[in-house]
């Protein structure tokens, strides 16, 4: 199932030169780690801060997408974060256009979110794809740091159970309260 998300921060790992975005489900403390390029975490950021890369008179290849799209009358209704194969995140563009279907196009995460910081639109990333390889981080100043692996997967249960009352399925919500009640206890 998809869920709504945010992009949460970008950093760096220490002694890893790769820019990480965090994307985390809204309302989670649960990130999904997406490893980028420098150009591709640059263009997310001034995305962000609603600026064009200047560097030339010429456009930034997200910026020129953005300007093709309007040109064509077409509209990045949201992208969405879909899977993970072999170390490789996948993604894909929802367009659409007036009295047009829906059209999909896979693209990388990274091109996915730089478009969407830019034209303000939904972000979508798989439920399961974060319960399974999400982290909770802690960011202080330039140092990223990652919770243990317990904290991420009680911090899992614990959105599994909001999302549950909230789609009022209350079976499985009593279900969930109950795990994570046994777990806070230490009873595993």
């Amino acid at each position: 199932m998809l869920v709504p998300a945010e992009v949460w921060n970008i950093v760096q790992r220490e002694g890893d030169e790769r820019p990480i975005v965090l994307l985390r489900p809204v309302g989670s403390q649960v990130a999904l780690p997406i490893i980028i390029d420098g150009f591709q975490a640059t263009s997310i950021v001034l995305g962000m801060k609603n600026e064009r890369i200047e560097q030339t008179d010429r456009p930034h290849t997200h910026d020129l997408f953005i300007d093709v799209f309007r040109q064509l009358g077409v509209q990045l209704q949201r992208i969405e974060i879909t899977g993970l194969k072999r170390d490789t995140y996948y993604g894909r563009l929802v367009l659409s256009s007036v009295g047009k279907e829906e059209v999909v196009v896979d693209s990388r995460p990274s091109d996915c979110i730089a478009l969407a910081v830019r034209v303000k639109c939904p972000i979508y990333v798989d439920e399961d794809l974060v319960n399974q390889e999400g982290k909770i981080y802690r960011v202080d100043g330039d140092n990223l740091t990652m919770a243990p692996a317990e904290e991420r997967d009680l911090q899992v249960l614990k959105d599994q159970l909001h999302r549950a009352v909230e789609a009022e399925d209350y079976e499985l919500a009593a279900k969930l309260r109950d795990r994570i009640q046994s777990i806070e206890k230490g009873e595993s």
